[in-house]
């Protein structure tokens, strides 16, 4: 017996995260608990005044903003720079260990390295099985596709998170109000591929959805590749919109210049176009100036000069032999999809 066909789902904010029962039993029974070491921070003294430095493991080293240390130790920022721009050393070394306090978990262990005070996390048999899901390593064995996160906790889907860090528009959360905010066939979403390295190539690209599979894995058609994925309400970073709402806030020009026309490709199986303008850059250019963009961005490097960091050719010919090949073989692929454009 066939399954219904869905036309559309909703997202929906819950409260809980937690698991199903039956993948609860599947982690506890899969995963055991381990000791791992989140990094470590450390005072840096430089010539104007100190800072807080954040040290990845294998990583390098972020300086820490006083805005952030001044949240995680309930102290004003005022008080924070005084400390470390003219405070002893004994008061950096407390501040420090606030900071520390402030961001560690509940059961992390802080252990003092040399001059570095390092954290380490017990992840949970839950929490690294949590990770393996948005790696997209676990499958849903009743259908064979990558197990979704929401999908595991037997919740409604993911609406992308980036409206929720940096805002929407009025239509969005009017549409969150009122349970309108989905996914449904020619709706555009924003690709995130900093989670499943399978879609890391895809990172921040516009797809088009073509075909809800479940409530929360959906087919979609990749904006200027005309690449089919299936991507879980876990991929989407947000819900971009749709033909008639801007839930992102491109305005209305771009909304009209690069929204509907993709969708419209997308639903008559052409390969999504926006119309062109100078913000694609790249579509579509003579072979030889397309071949001086690409020989600075793909085969240029930055270089420390007495003005700054520079793009600079290591062979300027070469890089633009290079490029220029590229753009020729690009040129004829465009010849024969040029029926899909």
């Amino acid at each position: 017996m066939n399954e219904p066909r869905l036309d559309a789902v909703y997202s929906k904010d819950v409260g809980d995260n937690e698991f199903l029962p039956f993948w609860k039993l599947y982690a506890e029974h899969n995963y055991q608990s381990k000791w791992v070491t989140l990094g470590g921070y450390r005072i840096e003294e430089k010539p104007d005044r100190a800072y807080i430095m954040h040290v990845y493991e294998n990583g390098p080293s972020l300086y820490v903003m006083d805005g952030e240390i001044a949240s995680k130790t309930n102290t004003p920022v005022e008080r924070v720079r005084q400390i470390l721009t003219c405070g002893s050393r004994e008061e950096k070394e407390r501040l420090l260990e606030a900071y520390v306090n402030g961001v560690k978990n509940e059961f992390d262990r802080v252990e003092r390295v040399g001059d570095t005070l390092k954290i380490h996390h017990l992840v949970t048999p839950l929490e690294a099985f949590k990770d393996d899901v948005l790696e997209g390593k676990i499958f849903d064995p009743r259908t064979g596709m990558r197990l979704s996160l929401r999908q595991a906790q037997g919740k409604p889907p993911e609406g992308g998170f980036l409206q929720k860090v940096l805002g929407g528009t009025e239509d969005y959360y009017k549409a969150a109000e009122e349970g309108r905010l989905g996914y449904r066939r020619g709706v555009v979403v924003k690709i995130c591929g900093g989670c499943d390295p399978r879609l890391r190539k895809h990172h921040n690209t516009w797809a088009v959805i073509t075909k809800i599979l479940d409530p929360w894995h959906y087919e979609v058609v990749q904006e200027y590749s005309g690449e089919k994925l299936i991507v879980r309400d876990t991929d989407i970073k947000a819900i971009v919109g749709d033909a008639i709402h801007d839930y992102i806030g491109i305005g209305d020009e771009r909304h009209r210049s690069e929204v509907i026309p993709i969708i419209r490709k997308a639903l008559e199986g052409k390969i999504p176009l926006p119309e062109p303008n100078s913000r694609n850059y790249w579509w579509l250019r003579p072979p030889v100036r397309q071949a001086l963009i690409v020989a600075l961005t793909d085969y240029g490097k930055f270089v420390a000069t007495s003005r700054g960091f520079e793009m600079k050719y290591p062979n300027q010919r070469k890089a633009v032999e290079k490029a220029l090949k590229k753009a020729e073989n690009w040129l004829k692929t465009v010849e024969k999809r040029k029926r899909l454009y």
